[in-house]
């Protein structure tokens, strides 16, 4: 209710961006990638692509460049099918018409974010999009440098904003931003995990918003 900015996180809030795209899938072929660049792979890695994009530490720069490159690449891909999370496009329609502004943060890629709201006809609600623009893991949540870049674009403070994610980094990001957090619990277990990080609030439903 006191919130004059609300920031959402795109894959979950949002949509479900591999949907019809499966992330293990894209996380193989990243695999693949660095295998074939000769880059050591960990045999227990897991199927998130976002995971296999943190992994090269320390290797070469064109290769740890090409290796995001091919993930924005089939993030794009993924955007165009990505289904959309029940009530959210009439959330971020309720929330801008109710006076707030509205950002979205996310650690996936800002190509993929702009396709998807372009095609559901969502640009004109965002007025800032903090995503992933290269792949230093560095830059990503749980840092606060996305939502940091994202408060400054709106104009407001950590005060004045509450974030809306779904995973333990997009809380503990917050925490560290010194912005609210709500947690989204799309997922059976999500909740507990959640409340843990530091979530004021936790919802099961994304018309809890409105």
């Amino acid at each position: 209710a006191r919130a004059s900015a609300v920031l959402l996180d795109f894959d979950g809030p949002i949509c479900q961006l591999f949907s019809e795209v499966p992330s293990a899938d894209v996380a193989a072929d990243l695999r693949r990638y660095l295998e074939r660049r000769g880059v050591s792979v960990p045999d227990d890695a897991a199927g998130d692509p976002l995971a296999v994009l943190r992994m090269p530490v320390g290797a070469d720069e064109e290769i740890v460049a090409d290796l995001h490159v091919e993930l924005v690449s089939a993030e794009v891909r993924a955007a165009r099918t990505a289904v959309p999370t029940p009530d959210a496009e009439a959330v971020i329609r309720g929330l801008v018409e109710s006076g707030r502004k509205l950002g979205v943060v996310s650690n996936n890629s800002e190509r993929a974010v702009r396709e998807y709201l372009a095609a559901h006809r969502l640009h004109g609600y965002v007025s800032a999009i903090s995503a992933r623009i290269s792949g230093d893991p560095l830059l990503m949540k749980p840092s606060p440098y996305l939502l940091e870049q994202a408060l400054s674009a709106l104009g407001v403070t950590a005060a004045a904003a509450v974030f809306v994610g779904d995973s333990v980094t997009d809380v503990e990001a917050s925490v560290a931003a010194g912005v609210a957090s709500i947690g989204y619990a799309n997922k059976s277990g999500k909740a507990e995990k959640l409340t843990a990080a530091g979530a004021v609030n936790v919802i099961e439903s994304m018309d809890r918003l409105l």
